[in-house]
């Protein structure tokens, strides 16, 4: 049986225990007593269940929008409290550094179609959060909570407003239709998404008076 197999059974077996507590973890939220559930049982179980490459980043992405979601939710009802936003920072910049860790790894080998499928997919899970999360924060800085939550809602919002930034310019740059074997070139310099520099852009302008690369 295999390590991955072991941790699999080992889940189920948990959540045939558990029954009843599991499944009302479901809908937790933050700063409720079941929220520890829903993240250390049921979306452990969900995650091995999703395995590696796309399908991990997938799952990934839809974790951090439901983060995004829960501490609007659990801000409006009063109970984002200093504990829950810790955990909900911490696991938000977990998925976020996960999906960069694959975007990083499909630049390094040249799959820019799926990079930008994914830096799409990333965009609109975040901006369907963004609205709620946005009057989330403004009524924290209108109302009597906390530094703290005001501080965690406030970083949220930079990590959103960033991470939509960064995806909006991959998933908006030229890629290259038939990558050059290794070891040629056709002269142009690129960047590191492969698009072509702004000098090829200019100087080709020059020449014949279009803005296309060829």
């Amino acid at each position: 049986m295999s390590r991955m197999t072991k941790i699999i059974v080992g889940l189920c077996a948990v959540l045939f225990l558990t029954g009843g507590t599991v499944a009302a973890a479901g809908s937790a939220l933050p700063g409720s007593m079941l929220y520890g559930v829903k993240l250390g049982v049921n979306e452990k179980v969900s995650a091995a269940f999703a395995g590696g490459g796309r399908s991990k980043v997938d799952w990934q992405i839809a974790a951090a929008e439901r983060r995004l979601r829960e501490a609007s939710e659990a801000s409006l009802k009063g109970q984002f409290d200093t504990e829950a936003q810790t955990v909900v920072l911490a696991n938000f910049n977990t998925q976020l550094k996960g999906i960069d860790e694959y975007l990083t790894m499909l630049k390094e080998e040249n799959r820019l179609d799926e990079a930008k499928e994914v830096a799409i997919k990333v965009g609109q899970a975040l901006a369907n959060q963004a609205e709620s999360l946005a009057y989330a924060q403004a009524e924290a800085h209108t109302s009597t909570t906390g530094e703290g939550e005001q501080g965690a809602l406030d970083f949220l919002m930079l990590k959103v407003t960033g991470t939509l930034a960064a995806a909006a310019n991959i998933a908006a740059s030229t890629l290259v239709e038939d990558p050059l074997p290794e070891g040629t070139s056709d002269g142009r310099e690129t960047d590191e998404w492969g698009r072509p520099l702004k000098a090829n852009v200019d100087a080709n302008v020059e020449a014949t008076g279009s803005v296309e690369v060829n």
